[in-house]
């Protein structure tokens, strides 16, 4: 079930069948967009997700991150969630290239390094922020 918080309706929509109330099948996300903070008018979208795809969205109970053919930008917002200190992507063109990987969450300088030696990234720190940008020719 996908329950809103406060009044405690279910915000899937209803079945067809009698079959009681409405559920998330295996393999199902739901995706929630709410407008203007309000959960009564929240459109659900319903998706399919393929077993590779569910493996690595359930990554982070393992404690790891995995990323499979993402913009770099993805992989910064992911990382964000789990650390203190924030990437920042100064330049759009970095922030679009692809990468895949598998880091623990903790692993902020380890992807920092790979960014640095291996995608022409340079990091700079500061203000507890990690500033990344193409490196100088």
């Amino acid at each position: 079930r996908v329950d809103e918080s406060r009044r405690g309706r279910n915000l899937l929509p209803e079945t067809t069948s009698n079959a009681g109330p409405s559920l998330l099948q295996g393999g199902e996300r739901a995706s929630i967009h709410v407008t203007g903070g309000n959960v009564v008018e929240a459109q659900v979208k319903i998706e399919k997700v393929p077993v590779e795809g569910a493996q690595r969205m359930l990554a982070w109970q393992e404690h790891r991150l995995e990323f499979e053919n993402v913009p770099l930008s993805e992989v910064i917002e992911e990382f964000n969630r789990y650390n203190k200190t924030k990437m920042v992507s100064e330049d759009p063109g970095l922030a679009q290239t692809r990468f895949s990987g598998t880091f623990r969450p903790d692993g902020l300088e380890a992807l920092v390094l790979l960014l640095e030696e291996n995608f022409g990234a340079r990091a700079v720190r500061s203000g507890g922020k990690i500033y990344l940008s193409p490196r100088s020719p």
